[in-house]
């Protein structure tokens, strides 16, 4: 990482057990991405994670060994690390393409269960996040609205909270 000044995590653990578990992956992953990138000289982390980061019970965590958990602690290492930090925490992301409804981020306390968003648009975002000034130490859901495509998101970032 050496020599780069935004670095990108888009870790995600597939596998609820075993050596790739979310504690090992989801967790220490970012902990030691946070450590390797300050140790690099790097300004800002951008991280996609999830919308419901943190979040304790529920079928999705007890299915996936506690998953949400493992990442609202990789979120907060990242947060903890020192360096600016963008956490980005998609809806449900599909494979339509992106580009043709509207972007719209907002607080995670805002979060609309059963959205959705597309990989392309939450990449839009996240390519922003790591250049603009305002993206700073923000943490928010994106997701995409019915409605069609605008620039609109971009001036979002600044009403974003900040952990």
């Amino acid at each position: 990482m050496r020599g780069i000044d935004v670095a990108i995590s888009a870790v995600a653990t597939a596998s609820p057990l075993g050596r790739n578990k979310p504690e090992r992956v989801d967790y220490l992953g970012n902990v030691n991405f946070a450590r390797a990138a300050r140790a690099a000289g790097v300004k800002r982390i951008v991280a996609i994670t999830s919308s419901v980061s943190g979040r304790e019970g529920g079928l999705f965590n007890l299915l996936l060994n506690n998953v949400l958990v493992w990442k609202g602690k990789g979120e907060r290492a990242l947060i903890d690390s020192g360096l600016e930090y963008v956490i980005v925490g998609p809806a449900g992301m599909n494979d339509e393409p992106g580009g043709v409804k509207r972007i719209v981020l907002q607080p995670r306390a805002d979060y609309v269960r059963g959205s959705s968003v597309t990989r392309d648009d939450t990449a839009s975002v996240c390519i922003a996040a790591a250049a603009l000034p305002e993206a700073a130490n923000r943490v928010f859901s994106v997701s995409n609205q019915a409605a069609p495509a605008d620039d609109a998101w971009r001036a979002a970032f600044a009403q974003m909270p900040r952990d």
